[in-house]
C-alpha cells in the first residue's frame, strides 16, 4: 500500500503483432493494452527497466501518462514467455480512484511469541490471507499480525487482524483460525528447556504426512544448516514462512521454510525480499528437489527455468524473472508408469538413504562456499558431471567387448512450425540453447527435410525437420522433451538412441554450416521482400482495397499473433 500513485510514462505502439512486439522488447520496451471505463483499448509501450523497478516493488496501482493524456489504471495481469522467466506483456484497466474492489491480503506474522519458548512448541498457519473490500488507492501489500503475545494453545481468528485502515471490510469469515500456538506430540530429546531447537521448525509446520518426502529434500538442507550454523537460535513465524537466523561463512542470513503450499512459494521470498530491500541476483539462494538428478547428485546454478517445478514458477512469477541463484538436489527420475505427484510425494527408499544423506551434506557445504567465496567456485567444486549410462549390448558385440564404457548416443528429429522457419537462424539457436539447458553437446545437426504435413499439426500444414545427433545425460532427456514440447517454435520432438553408430558415420551426417547459410538466405530473401513490397506503396497505383493472394497469406500469420495484445476479461 502505497502513499503517493507511482507514475508510468508510455507512448501509443502503431503497430500490433508478435514480431513488432518482439522488436519493442529487444530494445528495452514492454508492450502492454489499457482497457476499460467502456473505451476503446489503446496499446501501449513501456520502458522495461522503469517498469520491472515498480512491479519488484508490489505496486499495481499507476497513473499512466500516455503522451500527454493521464489516466489511473490497475495491474490486471502479466504475461510470460514460454519458459516462465521473463514478461513480455502486460495488461491494465482504467479505474477510478474512489472504486472500491475485492482483493486478497497477505498476512506477515511478526514478533516472538511467548507460546515458542516452550520446549516442542509450534505454531501453524492454516490461512496466509484474507479477504478485503478496500478503495482502489489502499490495495495492501500485506497486513502485519503480531503474535508476541501468543501462548500455547492460544488461537487466532481473522476477526483479530488489525486492519490498517479503518476504511477496509473484512470479507473473510471473522471465526477463520489463521494461526494457533500447539505442542508437537513428539518431542527431541535433549532440547534445552525454554528454547526451540533447529529441529522444531521441521515440515510439520505444513504437514506430518509429508516429513522426509522427497519433495522436501530442500527443507532437509535447510535443516541441516541451521543445526550447523543456528544452534540456540529460536525458530520465528515471518513472511509465511518459519524462520531461523543464521551466520554462515560471513554472511548474516535468514533461513526460511515456507508455510505456504509448494506452489505459492513466490509469496513467502516475495515478502522477505521486499522487507528487507534485497536483490534476488545477489542476496536470494533457493534450495530445490529436482527430478531431472539422481539420489546424491547436486546441481549449483547462477539461474535457469523453473523445468517444471511448481515452487520455482511461483518464485519466478512473483520476482520477475529467473535470475537467482539456486542449489539443485536430485531426488530420482519418476519411474514409469507412476504420476509425478505421487512420486514428488512419496518418501525415500531405505536404499537411498545413504546418497540421500550425501547430497544433504554436499549441498550444506556448498551453500557455506557460496557464502564464503562466490557461486562460480562453488559451481566448479560441487558440479560433477553426470555419469553416462553404459551403452546397451548389441547383439553383434562379443562378449569381451570393451564399449560398455562409451556414452550413449541419441538422435532427435525437432519438427519446427513453419512460422518459426521464416526466422530460420533463431529457430536453430532456439535449439542449441535446449541441447545447453539439457547439458547435452551437438555431434551433428541439418536440415533433414522441409515438407506439407500428413495431418495438420497445431494449425500448421507445413514443417521443417531438423535432425541432431548429441549425448545428454539420461536424466536430463526428459529435461530436453519437456521444454520442446512448451516451446512455440517446435511442434514435435522425437527422441531415440544411436549408440548403434559410429563417430564416422554421425560425423557424416553434420551440416551446421549449411544451416548457417540457409538462416542468412532466409534472411536476405525477407529483407528483399520487405523492400519490393515498400517499393510498390511508393511507386505503383494506389493500392486495391482486395490485397493479392500472396499478400493475404503473408499477412494472415501476423494477424494471429496480435493475441497477446487482445485485453484480458476484466
Amino acid at each position: 500500500m502505497s502513499d503517493t500513485t507511482p507514475m508510468l510514462s508510455a507512448t501509443k505502439r502503431e503497430r500490433t503483432g508478435s514480431r513488432y512486439s518482439r522488436r519493442l522488447r529487444e530494445s528495452g520496451s514492454l508492450p502492454a493494452v489499457v482497457y476499460g471505463h467502456k473505451e476503446e483499448p489503446v496499446s501501449i509501450a513501456l520502458d522495461m527497466h522503469e517498469t520491472m523497478l515498480h512491479l519488484r516493488k508490489g505496486e499495481k496501482v499507476f497513473e499512466l501518462d500516455i503522451e500527454g493524456s493521464k489516466q489511473h489504471v490497475l495491474l490486471k495481469d502479466l504475461g510470460y514467455d514460454y519458459l516462465g522467466n521473463n514478461i513480455i506483456h502486460a495488461d491494465f484497466s482504467r479505474v477510478d480512484l474512489n472504486e472500491r474492489v475485492d482483493t486478497k491480503a497477505h498476512l506477515t506474522f511478526v514478533g516472538d511469541a511467548v507460546g515458542l519458548k516452550t520446549t516442542g512448541a509450534i505454531m501453524m498457519h492454516p490461512v496466509n490471507d484474507i479477504e478485503l473490500n478496500v478503495l482502489i488507492t489502499n490495495l495492501p501489500d500485506h497486513i502485519d499480525v503480531d503474535v508476541s503475545g501468543m501462548e500455547v494453545g492460544d488461537v487466532l481468528h481473522a476477526s483479530d487482524v488489525k486492519l490498517p485502515l479503518d476504511s477496509m471490510v473484512l470479507l473473510t469469515d471473522p471465526d477463520t483460525i489463521i494461526a494457533q500456538i500447539v505442542m508437537k506430540a513428539q518431542q527431541a530429546e535433549g532440547d534445552e528447556a525454554g528454547e526451540v531447537s533447529a529441529d522444531a521448525a521441521s515440515p510439520e509446520v505444513i504437514g506430518m504426512q509429508y516429513t522426509k518426502t522427497r519433495h522436501n529434500a530442500g527443507f532437509m538442507v535447510v535443516d541441516a544448516l541451521a543445526t550447523k550454523f543456528a544452534v540456540g537460535q529460536i525458530a520465528k513465524s515471518r513472511f509465511n514462512s518459519v524462520t531461523l537466523d543464521a551466520n554462515i561463512g560471513c554472511e548474516k542470513c535468514l533461513l526460511m521454510k515456507p508455510t505456504t503450499f509448494m506452489n505459492k512459494s513466490g509469496q513467502s521470498v516475495g515478502e522477505a525480499l521486499r522487507f528487507f530491500k534485497l536483490d534476488p541476483l545477489e542476496d536470494l539462494l533457493v534450495i530445490v528437489d529436482d527430478i531431472a538428478l539422481p539420489v546424491g547428485s547436486i546441481r549449483i546454478r547462477k539461474s535457469g527455468g523453473a523445468g517444471g517445478h511448481n515452487g520455482l514458477s511461483d518464485i519466478d512469477r512473483v520476482l520477475g524473472g529467473a535470475s537467482y541463484p539456486r542449489v539443485r538436489i536430485g531426488v530420482g527420475e519418476v519411474p514409469k508408469m507412476m504420476n509425478q505427484a505421487d512420486w514428488v510425494l512419496s518418501k525415500f527408499m531405505s536404499e537411498e538413504t545413504d546418497k540421500l544423506n550425501e547430497s544433504i551434506d554436499k549441498a550444506t557445504k556448498a551453500v557455506e562456499h557460496i557464502l564464503s567465496e562466490d557461486i562460480v567456485s562453488a559451481m566448479n567444486t560441487f558440479n560433477e558431471k553426470l555419469a553416462k549410462p553404459k551403452r546397451k549390448e548389441h547383439p553383434n558385440d562379443k562378449q569381451d567387448s570393451t564399449d560398455d564404457d562409451q556414452s550413449v548416443q541419441d538422435k532427435g528429429m525437432f519438427l519446427v512450425t513453419q512460422a518459426a522457419a521464416a526466422a530460420f537462424g533463431e529457430c536453430v539457436e532456439h535449439i542449441n540453447h535446449l541441447f545447453e539447458r539439457a547439458d547435452a553437446t551437438v555431434i551433428a545437426m541439418k536440415k533433414w527435410d522441409e515438407r506439407r504435413l500428413a495431418y495438420e499439426m497445431d494449425k500448421q500444414k507445413r514443417g521443417v525437420y531438423i535432425l541432431a545427433y548429441f549425448t545428454c545425460p539420461t536424466d536430463m532427456v526428459a529435461h530436453l522433451e519437456r521444454d520442446a514440447v512448451i516451446s512455440d517454435k517446435i511442434m514435435r520432438l522425437l527422441v531415440t538412441t544411436a549408440d548403434h553408430l559410429t563417430e564416422e558415420e554421425i560425423a557424416a551426417h553434420d551440416d551446421r554450416k549449411g544451416l548457417d547459410t540457409e538462416a542468412k538466405l532466409r534472411a536476405e530473401q525477407g529483407a528483399a521482400e520487405e523492400t519490393a513490397k515498400s517499393s510498390t506503396v511508393r511507386l505503383g497505383a494506389p493500392v486495391k482495397e482486395e490485397a493479392p493472394a500472396s499478400a493475404a497469406e503473408e499477412a494472415a500469420p501476423e494477424a494471429s499473433e496480435g493475441d497477446e495484445d487482445a485485453p484480458a476479461a476484466e
